[in-house]
């Protein structure tokens, strides 16, 4: 849009997402495609970005990706023009070898036994949530924070031990046909903070966490490898026994209550671009906490 005579003129509007067209659409359950973000560099180069499954990547029937993923739009002349085509879609993605690089090297392992369970529990895929944020550093390479849940046909596992707010960017000179993951020419990731502690609790009105606790991500303007996320989550602080069932050797059926629980605004920082991050500041301070972000 332009301005003439202290008026505002917009252009002609333009399609980014056609989620008719290209995605999964909305169920009985509801939508299964985020709302948009975008964020655009001096220099006029940005994306937009939603999280959304390919049409027919729900039954892994996608030629393009078949998790629920980042789908992003470019741009390099302020938004005034979009491009896509990776892969010979409209849209760039994070694609499938990302998230089984992250199953192969442990970094969200996909076999779950908290010590409680019967038998040990098999996660099928990651799944990128419906809230994250989008920036964009001086060179006009993206960087995403996002939540990654557990989930299999139809479930998502809130408490799963590798859950947690992830950090993904890539050089924006090979977004179009990126390279092998955590490569100087593919997309790479990092965990920013663990979640299974945090997203396993529900509010009030019985909404899960998950749901409710949104990343918000800075970049220094004076140094693009410092940055920041800043998020509000509930911490449990310690648990403190009431009853261990007449069974002091088997913790799974203890009862009891955490009375420091609170919602409390968490600082994570890095300092190498999001390659690793710092243990979170608490800095409301109600129930002090630090967690290393790799930690379960």
């Amino acid at each position: 849009f332009g301005q003439e005579d202290g008026y505002i003129n917009f252009g002609d509007e333009l399609i980014l997402f056609d989620e008719e067209t290209d995605f999964v659409g909305g169920g009985n359950d509801g939508a299964v495609t985020s709302a948009p973000t975008v964020d655009i560099n001096e220099s006029g180069t940005g994306y937009a970005m939603i999280t959304a499954y390919f049409l027919g990547g729900d039954v892994d029937e996608s030629p393009f990706a078949n998790h629920h993923t980042a789908v992003l739009k470019k741009t390099m002349d302020y938004g005034n023009s979009w491009t896509g085509g990776q892969d010979g879609s409209d849209y760039l993605f994070i694609p499938d070898e990302v998230f089984q690089d992250m199953m192969n090297n442990g970094d969200f392992d996909p076999v779950w036994d908290d010590g409680c369970f019967d038998e040990l529990m098999i996660i099928e895929k990651p799944f990128i949530t419906y809230e994250f944020d989008l920036r964009v550093d001086a060179d006009g390479d993206p960087h995403i924070i996002v939540g990654i849940i557990a989930s299999d046909a139809g479930s998502l596992y809130p408490e799963f031990i590798h859950n947690g707010f992830y950090h993904f960017t890539i050089d924006h000179n090979y977004i179009m046909s990126p390279g092998e993951p955590q490569t100087e020419t593919g997309w790479n990731y990092s965990k920013v903070l663990a979640t299974d502690n945090i997203w396993g609790w529900e509010d009030a009105d019985g909404e899960t966490y998950w749901q409710k606790s949104f990343p918000s991500l800075a970049i220094s303007e004076e140094n693009d490898d410092v940055m920041w996320v800043v998020t509000s989550v509930p911490v449990q602080g310690e648990f403190v026994m009431i009853d261990d069932a007449g069974t002091p050797e088997d913790t799974c059926d203890d009862i009891g209550v955490y009375p420091e629980w609170n919602e409390e605004i968490l600082v994570i920082k890095s300092i190498n671009g999001g390659a690793t991050w710092w243990c979170p500041y608490n800095v409301t301070q109600t129930v002090p906490a630090c967690w290393a972000a790799d930690d379960g």
